[in-house]
């Protein structure tokens, strides 16, 4: 019995692994599409900058360098597919798993904690990462619930 239901619980984990890389994807592609959008907001953030610290380009070329560093989410969806993919092979193994699967999770809310707050504003690309950004830490904490039942 205890096999049988093992078994139902990691189909069950393995879907929401699957839905999380799939929504992951989602976001990565998202993210190619504003980038446009999110250069033309830099270039007038920059003239901004540029035009209110003439006297003193530096800060200006280092408050465009930040903009542009705080809104690429490039790094933390590779962290996450990462992360799904060291979770999918804990689950195939053998061997207790518990604590592994907590401390994953715990990364994989953190990648789209960071997600969210780097998302850009920009146009409806931006708001549909948030959207994703949104059912992927759902997915996390159902995953979370799940992973509680495992030894």
């Amino acid at each position: 019995m205890r096999r049988s239901e093992g078994q139902a619980l990691a189909g069950e984990m393995q879907g929401l692994l699957t839905r999380i890389g799939e929504t992951t994807a989602e976001i990565e592609s998202l993210a190619q599409r504003v980038r446009p959008a999110f250069a033309r907001r830099l270039e007038a953030k920059l003239n901004e900058l540029l035009s209110t610290a003439a006297d003193r380009p530096s800060p200006a070329g280092t408050g465009a360098a930040l903009l542009a560093e705080r809104s690429d989410i490039t790094e933390e969806l590779a962290r996450l597919r990462s992360h799904v993919e060291q979770f999918r092979k804990l689950l195939a193994g053998a061997g207790e798993a518990g604590k592994k699967f907590d401390f994953l999770l715990q990364e994989m809310q953190r990648e789209a904690n960071t997600l969210l707050s780097k998302t850009p504003g920009v146009e409806s690309e931006g708001l549909a990462i948030t959207t994703f950004a949104l059912e992927v830490k759902s997915d996390i904490e159902k995953l979370r619930e799940q992973a509680q039942n495992v030894e």
